[in-house]
């Protein structure tokens, strides 16, 4: 395998783009190079700096608007949603269900700099009208379900 070399600055780049404890600086490249194909901007090479991916794209694809998320961290519930490929929580959207979850933790005070959104966060299922662990959303079947529904029967302001 090739190796190339990057300076200490070009690989803290790098980490802004990366899903913690999952990424390789090798995944990180290839969807940042995948974006930069499928979307190439306009003008001259030297203005197209690409943006974070969303990290909420599964092996399945991305996950659907309108999914209601809940957390219950010391005893309350935060409630989220996913919104153009965003967590928006308390009306800001993150990139990724991790850096929603470190938003609920500093929101409480807590200094913790990583949480695993995958464990942290629980999406509500209209079809089996419950709460269900956000790895869920990994499935396939559970994902092109959730397609499947009218995005209002997935939305509800009322689900605790």
């Amino acid at each position: 395998m090739p190796q190339i070399a990057i300076s200490e600055q070009n690989y803290r780049r790098l980490q802004a783009f990366a899903r913690p404890f999952e990424d390789t600086v090798d995944d990180v490249l290839e969807r940042l190079l995948h974006s930069a194909e499928a979307n190439p901007p306009p003008g001259p090479a030297a203005d197209r700096l690409p943006q974070p991916p969303s990290e909420l794209i599964t092996s399945h694809g991305p996950l659907p608007n309108g999914i209601q998320l809940r957390a219950i961290y010391k005893g309350r519930i935060y409630s989220a949603e996913i919104v153009n490929g965003s967590v928006v929580f308390q009306g800001t959207g993150y990139p990724s269900l991790s850096r929603a979850a470190v938003a609920v933790l500093h929101s409480t005070g807590s200094k913790r700099p990583t949480e695993n959104g995958w464990r942290f966060w629980q999406y509500y299922d209209p079809e089996r009208n419950n709460w269900f662990s956000a790895e869920g959303l990994k499935d396939g079947a559970v994902v092109e379900g959730m397609r499947g529904l009218p995005s209002d029967s997935i939305s509800s302001s009322n689900l605790t």
